[in-house]
């Protein structure tokens, strides 16, 4: 397609792998530096999963923890999945469509950030690749 904002570039003899072209054609390795570069510009603004959660919240789930017997990870998962309930309310109340879509991303993420900690980034990396191959490779 003229003028997508995208192409195709070779890699290995294959003419396989969609990249998205600037003014110069970018190859395979400047689309993975600028993807690292963006990766790590992530990372720095992310920081740390524990500056996410309070410390007062973190306190109470541990003792809670050790009250119960069960591990923190697992009250994580249960005061995510009890608090999607009246998020559900909110979200249905929501006036559009892209107020609805900013607000799934913003408490899909933050829940992931507290329930996984640092781990989310292999879990939106897993999602991202699984849904590039499907766009990539289409129904075929």
């Amino acid at each position: 397609r003229r003028g997508s904002g995208f192409g195709w570039a070779p890699v290995g003899g294959w003419w396989c792998f969609p990249v998205l072209l600037h003014p110069g054609k970018m190859t395979m390795t400047d689309l993975f530096m600028q993807a690292f570069n963006e990766f790590g510009n992530v990372l720095v603004l992310v920081g740390s999963a524990d500056a996410v959660v309070p410390a007062g919240l973190k306190t109470m789930i541990a003792d809670l923890s050790g009250v119960v017997g069960i591990s923190a990870g697992e009250i994580k998962m249960f005061l995510c999945l009890m608090l999607a309930y009246p998020l559900g309310v909110v979200w249905r109340h929501l006036p559009t469509p892209t107020a609805k879509h900013m607000f799934s991303i913003v408490v899909g993420l933050y829940m992931l950030v507290f329930v996984y900690g640092f781990q989310w980034i292999h879990v939106i990396i897993s999602a991202s690749l699984a849904f590039l191959i499907m766009k990539v490779g289409g129904p075929k």
